[in-house]
């Protein structure tokens, strides 16, 4: 028999399934070809195939759709956190901006502070008070206006007068030159004093230009020693230089400057030293000289009392007297002279400072 022969008597065959109930019941029986039965299976199996293609299908939809969601929960999450980063980063660069800004006008402002102390060391330098020191700056000389005592109050007292030889020690009329003044606050003005006294009475500061140095400390530490500021709280009504004097009226020098006080107001030393003299002559009173650093001498005249003793230590600022009407003078005031080797120079030159370097006042 043929393969064919074959094939078509299984598919002619009959097949009875017999279906028999578990209890009481009716036996059913069912009669089906192979031919029926094997349509039957291969419409089952392709029924089947597509629904596990369908549920395979589905399945894989629905993977991807939780892995879409699951990576978009995750870039949600990573944008958030960059950019909370980025505000982050944001906020730092805009305070690195702040501080690089605060820094270079901090860095400006010292820049500035160390060119107004090599300008301040420069003048002090020119006057003598500091010979040791090198500073290559230029300094420019402008003549006065002429016009010393155009701040003087008509209620306010000044010094003058003469004071005679015999009424200095002989320490300080070896300090002075012959025509510097000996014997009072005021000497008769010839040509070469003249212009002795416009030099000093005019220094000022001419702009010096330099880039930032280290030497700052050592700068601010050189000036502590140098007698800096006011002696006492009121203003200058007489200054030093060229004037008329109030008791003779003829040309006199005025070796040192006249600070409008109250009466028994206190009298500070302007820098730390050491109390050279405490003695009353006909000029200058009751007078405190107190000598400090690089031969420079501070005196405080026409006192009512002194605090102080000779070879006392003094510290800046600390008292030495109190304010009176001592010696020649019109009315109460403080008589304040520098003296640097023994040479009066112009007080203001320092007491002036504090207010060309803004923090000297914490020095």
């Amino acid at each position: 028999m043929s393969l064919r022969g074959t094939f078509c008597s299984l598919f002619s065959k009959q097949f009875c399934l017999w279906l028999v109930p578990a209890g009481s019941g009716t036996v059913r029986k069912v009669r089906f070809s192979a031919r029926r039965a094997l349509f039957f299976l291969v419409l089952l199996g392709s029924v089947s195939f597509g629904l596990l293609w369908v549920a395979g299908d589905y399945a894989r939809v629905q993977f991807a759709r939780v892995q879409e969601a699951l990576s978009l929960a995750d870039l949600r999450a990573r944008h958030t956190k960059l950019s909370t980063e980025a505000e982050e980063l944001a906020k730092r660069v805009l305070l690195l901006r702040k501080e690089r800004d605060a820094l270079e006008t901090a860095q400006d402002a010292v820049r500035g502070r160390v060119i107004e102390l090599h300008a301040v060391l420069s003048e002090m330098k020119a006057i003598g008070v500091l010979d040791d020191f090198e500073i290559p700056l230029l300094l420019n000389s402008e003549r006065a206006d002429g016009s010393p005592d155009s701040g003087r109050s008509p209620d306010s007292g000044i010094g003058g007068g003469d004071e005679s030889a015999e009424e200095i020690d002989t320490e300080e009329a070896r300090n002075q030159d012959e025509d510097s003044g000996i014997g009072g606050l005021e000497t008769p003005l010839d040509g070469d004093e003249e212009g002795e006294a416009l030099k000093y009475s005019s220094l000022r500061i001419s702009g010096p230009r330099q880039e930032l140095i280290s030497e700052l400390d050592q700068i601010i530490t050189r000036i502590r020693k140098l007698p800096i500021g006011y002696p006492g709280n009121g203003y200058v009504n007489s200054q030093y230089g060229p004037r008329r004097s109030p008791f003779s009226g003829q040309p006199r020098v005025h070796k040192g400057v006249d600070i409008a006080l109250p009466y028994g107001s206190y009298v500070q030393s302007t820098a730390e030293g050491e109390v050279e003299s405490v003695k009353n002559t006909r000029s200058y009173g009751l007078v405190i000289d107190v000598r400090h650093a690089n031969g420079v001498v501070t005196r405080y005249a026409h006192l009512s009392q002194a605090l102080v003793q000779e070879g006392e230590k003094i510290c800046r600022g600390e008292y030495l007297g109190l304010v009176g009407n001592s010696g020649m003078s019109t009315g109460p005031h403080l008589h304040y002279e520098i003296r640097v080797r023994g040479k009066a120079i112009d007080p203001l030159l320092l007491m002036e400072i504090p207010s060309k370097i803004n923090f000297a006042t914490n020095l």
